[in-house]
């Protein structure tokens, strides 16, 4: 049972996705309250091996075309539809150092179309779950930490009872079941996950040809994302094919295929459209409402730091506020939290921008705090506030990360205001 991929090898895939249960979020009052979820998705893409090396460790890479990427998701009484834009169906895939990469490169894929395309069981990796010896019917192996991570989409795993078993080999095919549980880390909170599956190897072909997988999970309440109690039922059907006209060697021609920082980048657009950013992928979105953007980051599952982002009224480009009299606001909104402002500076960025950024310093509840604060107002008087949250002892993890963040931002005007592409970050 050793798959034949290689370099150049394309398939295409049919991918199907339910899951039924409920979010877990606090209420104003700390009250658990559950939210019930249904996540109806249908996924079809062309995928061409870039990489495909001996040594696990080498990285593993590939490149897809979508041809179907809808989903349904209601949370509670709200549905929403993501899809991917027409020039973003596009992706690769890069597997290296424990962790599996999505991204477009064609331009940063929006929050929205990442979590659509990044299912588990990356179909890249499923070669992995086979056998590293002849095995005979009956047979039982196991399966890495690393590997279910990467299939499952967590951080890391701490306890595995996972293994597969070869049941029957019938007609030129072997079936093998898979079983156990997983507990470990997600986006830096405790998850347990039962699964129970199964998949198809075609003896002729070489190669795994069906993946279905029952997925029950129990994640705690995290910084970045609310609880789940759920029940996932996920389907892979995979046809080796001979072509793929959006997949050849003259479509990827001019095509930047290897992962970089800037292409792993996200895009995120106000819910109003009249600003977009770009943020690396330790930044999570958790609010996303006109009059205010949270936006939270993370560091190896830790909560580090927090920023707002709020829009201040439009004013006449000759009457937009002084240094001196952003820091009075800033001042009397912190009140009795302020301790001293340890630095401020006005400048003008690339695109034209005035941008006030200062610095102040305090506590909140004994516990030392610096709070950033930056104004950008454009060339017509358009505003936005963001405030970067962060206790003192961590300031350091955060340097520079504020400021990528700030010189992304992009004020958009009404033609341009509907999923409009972001820039290359800098």
């Amino acid at each position: 049972m050793t798959s034949n991929r290689a370099a150049g090898t394309i398939d295409r895939i049919t991918a199907s996705l339910e899951v039924a249960g409920h979010l877990q979020v606090l209420d104003e009052g700390a009250k658990l309250l559950p939210l019930k979820l249904a996540v109806l998705a249908n996924l079809q893409y062309d995928e061409r091996s870039l990489s495909v090396p001996v040594l696990p460790e080498a990285p593993l890479r590939s490149v897809r075309c979508y041809d179907r990427a809808l989903a349904a998701i209601q949370v509670d009484q709200e549905e929403t539809h993501p899809t991917l834009r027409d020039d973003r169906r596009l992706v690769a895939v890069d597997i290296r150092g424990g962790k599996a990469t999505l991204y477009s490169p064609a331009g940063p894929l929006s929050h929205d179309e990442l979590d659509l395309v990044d299912l588990q069981a990356n179909t890249l990796l499923l070669d992995r779950l086979l056998p590293a010896d002849r095995v005979a019917v009956g047979a039982k192996w196991g399966h890495a930490d690393d590997l279910l991570a990467m299939l499952l989409g967590l951080d890391a795993v701490s306890t595995n009872r996972v293994e597969s078993s070869l049941t029957s080999v019938r007609d030129s095919v072997a079936l093998v079941e898979l079983g156990g549980e997983v507990q470990g880390a997600a986006s830096g909170v405790s998850t347990e996950i039962k699964l129970r599956g199964k998949y198809q190897f075609d003896l002729v072909l070489k190669r795994i040809t069906w993946f279905g997988v029952l997925i029950q999970e129990k994640r705690s309440i995290g910084h970045v994302g609310p609880g789940l109690d759920i029940v996932a039922r996920l389907q892979l059907k995979i046809a080796p094919i001979d072509e793929s006209p959006q997949l050849t060697d003259k479509a990827l021609a001019d095509l930047p295929l290897e992962m970089s920082e800037g292409s792993t980048w996200l895009s995120y657009v106000s819910p109003q459209g009249g600003w977009q950013l770009l943020n690396e992928r330790r930044w999570f979105v958790t609010r996303d409402e006109p009059e205010a953007v949270i936006l939270r980051l993370l560091d190896r599952g830790e909560f580090i730091a927090q920023c707002n982002i709020t829009p201040a009224p439009r004013v006449e480009p000759g009457r937009l506020s002084t240094l001196s009299k952003f820091q009075a606001d800033i001042q009397s909104g912190l009140g009795a939290a302020f301790g001293r402002f340890s630095s401020a500076r006005q400048s003008v960025n690339e695109l034209g921008y005035r941008v006030f950024r200062v610095v102040a310093e305090g506590s909140a509840s004994e516990v030392p705090v610096q709070w950033t604060y930056y104004l950008l107002a454009d060339q017509a008087g358009r505003q936005l506030v963001a405030v970067f949250i962060v206790e003192g002892e961590l300031a350091d993890r955060v340097a520079g990360a504020d400021e990528q963040l700030i010189a992304s931002i992009q004020f958009l005007g009404e033609e341009t205001a509907e999923r409009p592409a972001a820039a290359t970050p800098r």
